[in-house]
């Protein structure tokens, strides 16, 4: 499986400096390497007879720069039980919907 959406899309957020202490201009590259990593990782998986499960997708809007109860992934200081640019609760359930999904 993918990893989560971390950081806003370009055009709908310029990051959340100084929430995330990420300089704008970095935001659109660190997007690129997940995306990149994203890639990688379907395409191995479709090499190997395996299922690829998209979490990125559904995750986008729920990034770090959200409000608590919308955002999937915790920034750089958590306000939930995660450690920092990791999933939270609510990403790890959306991330076993996903799974479930794909399973059935």
């Amino acid at each position: 499986m993918g990893y989560l959406d971390i950081l806003p899309e370009p055009g709908v957020a310029s990051g959340c400096w100084p929430v995330v202490p990420i300089a704008v201009g970095d935001v659109t590259y660190l997007r690129g390497v997940e995306l990149q990593l994203n890639q990688m990782l379907s395409l191995q998986a479709s090499q190997n007879g395996a299922t690829y499960v998209d979490t990125y997708t559904p995750s986008i809007g729920h990034d770090v720069c959200q409000i608590p109860l919308v955002k999937w992934v915790e920034g750089f200081v958590p306000l939930s039980p995660a450690a920092p640019f990791h999933p939270n609760q609510l990403g790890m359930q959306n991330v076993a919907y996903a799974v479930i999904a794909q399973i059935h």
